[in-house]
């Protein structure tokens, strides 16, 4: 079964003045996030090139990892 992509218009995301979301509101705020922005992906443990933790950040400023 062959899967297709969603376009950014396919993502419905509330208004953001609208304090009222659901998990799946913030998960597409997310998808559309990562879609937008420029980010850049780093291994936190280089002996573990794969299952490891990976600090992330954004274009924003902001780090997670």
């Amino acid at each position: 079964m062959a899967t297709t992509a969603k376009k950014d218009n396919d993502i419905k995301i509330p208004s953001p003045h609208d304090w009222r979301t659901t998990d799946t509101d913030e998960i597409n705020k997310r998808r559309l996030r990562a879609r937008e922005e420029s980010f850049s992906i780093s291994n936190v443990d280089l002996q573990h090139p794969v299952f490891s933790n990976f600090r992330v950040a954004s274009s924003r400023g902001l780090s997670h990892g």
